[in-house]
């Protein structure tokens, strides 16, 4: 036994709400991982079923692979290697292939640390209310016993690749071949869009779209070389922006580490309101649920959002649900249908669970000039409303939004779109606690 196979385990430094996350060769290691692939066939009771492992970029997701393979095959599960994979990609595969799943990803923490995401058959998600804790508790009695004990018929292991179903599935949501020409920059961070992206929006597996991809960062490597794959952080957003100007693109997109977090930026160089981007994509859901003959669509947004998000849902026929922040959360409330289930779901930082979805799902929208700036500057879903996404640690009680939203919300559909310019000099900006607010000035919007 190594040193570490005689000390006492106690994993709950590791094992969070949602996921195992730490750091590598500290909290997490491969005999810790095995483990715990171990724990989740037998907590799950998965012996004899298919089980897909796959895992993001970094230096250290090759082995914690191998690891969690070898303790779910070892406990009777048949495992299904998917190699390099973004998490959306996983959940996509457990939907599609009704079967429980792992990804190694730490999504957009330093490079240092990796972490275990896991689902259940049908893309339902893992918790400590559904089941982590279980597998936490059985993976430290295997680590402490010094042993995994073999179950009676060991799985197999093999080896599926899920990209070209993952691409065509994300394309058949949203029909792209009549978009006008554009150009998109997309900066990947040395992240898993740099695999994705390629594939779904260019025509790496499937047929050429109408878009010109300028990529930024596309190499996969999980000492991120460049920047932090971090999209939240301004910083981290700048080469993006450059790059946006300088092309001339129509959009900037920024993907976190494990490409299911995709942050927008307008052709001005400029951050576009998440709740702006959820309105105009939830739009367009409730279309397509209510084209299929789904009376109420449900729309899960995080308690973050803003308040537009669901009064829009609500004029379009649509039912909003709202969640704790986070992905699981947003997961652990959709309904049990579809590789993705619920018609749409996204974080504070316009993220989808199927975060190169985003760009795809906002094609429509794209049909008029200087789309992107004009919605970010739209009254409703961004001054009124307080969009979370600035750099504000607090903004009081007191700032209330000075209008309703009524009516079915036309402002995002550009066939009744008419803008009438800013009134005023340069944007003002307020200050409050923690920073600076943008203040807009006044200007109207009418539709028909």
């Amino acid at each position: 036994m190594t040193s570490e196979q005689n000390k006492t385990f106690d994993l709950s430094a590791s094992f969070k709400a949602y996921d195992v996350r730490g750091i590598v060769g500290e909290s997490i290691t491969s005999h810790i991982v095995e483990s715990v692939g171990a724990a989740f066939v037998d907590t799950l009771g998965l012996a004899g079923e298919t089980v897909l492992v796959g895992g993001d970029m970094r230096p250290s997701s090759p082995e914690f692979i191998k690891a969690f393979a070898d303790g779910a095959a070892r406990r009777g599960a048949n495992v299904q290697l998917l190699d390099l994979i973004s998490t959306d990609e996983l959940y996509y595969a457990c939907g599609a292939l009704n079967a429980a799943g792992a990804t190694f990803t730490a999504s957009h923490n330093p490079a240092e640390y990796n972490g275990i995401k896991m689902s259940k058959a049908g893309a339902q998600p893992i918790s400590s209310e559904t089941g982590l804790k279980e597998i936490q508790a059985l993976a430290e009695k295997y680590l402490n016993s010094g042993s995994i004990p073999a179950a009676d018929v060991q799985g197999k292991i093999s080896t599926r690749d899920v990209l070209k179903d993952y691409s065509e599935y994300l394309r058949s949501l949203v029909d792209l071949k009549g978009s006008r020409p554009l150009k998109i920059v997309v900066d990947a961070g040395n992240g898993m869009a740099g695999l994705t992206t390629p594939a779904v929006l260019g025509d790496q597996l499937l047929p050429a779209l109408p878009f010109e991809i300028v990529p930024l960062y596309f190499e996969l490597d999980g000492s991120f070389p460049n920047h932090p794959a971090n999209p939240l952080e301004p910083e981290n957003l700048r080469d993006l922006q450059a790059a946006v100007i300088e092309h001339g693109a129509d959009i900037g997109l920024a993907f976190d580490g494990d490409a299911d977090r995709c942050f927008v930026i307008d052709e001005k160089g400029e951050p576009v309101s998440p709740s702006a981007i959820t309105g105009m994509v939830a739009r367009r859901e409730i279309a397509r649920a209510q084209a299929a003959g789904e009376e109420t669509p449900v729309i899960i947004h995080n308690l973050l959002t803003s308040r537009a998000v669901p009064e829009l849902v609500a004029a379009d026929g649509g039912r909003a649900v709202r969640t704790r922040v986070g992905t699981l959360s947003s997961r652990l409330s959709w309904p049990k249908k579809e590789p993705s289930s619920a018609a749409n779901t996204r974080r504070t930082s316009t993220s989808a669970i199927f975060g190169t979805l985003t760009p795809a799902c906002l094609r429509p929208c794209m049909c008029w000039p200087h789309w992107a700036s004009r919605m970010a500057r739209c009254p409703n879903l961004a001054a009124s409303t307080s969009p979370m996404s600035l750099p504000v640690k607090s903004i009081p009680k007191s700032r209330t939004r000075q209008e309703p939203l009524s009516g079915s919300a036309p402002i995002l559909m550009a066939k009744t779109w008419t803008w009438t310019p800013w009134t005023a000099a340069p944007s003002p900006r307020r200050t409050v606690a923690g920073g600076s607010i943008f203040v807009p000035p006044t200007r109207s919007l009418s539709y028909a």
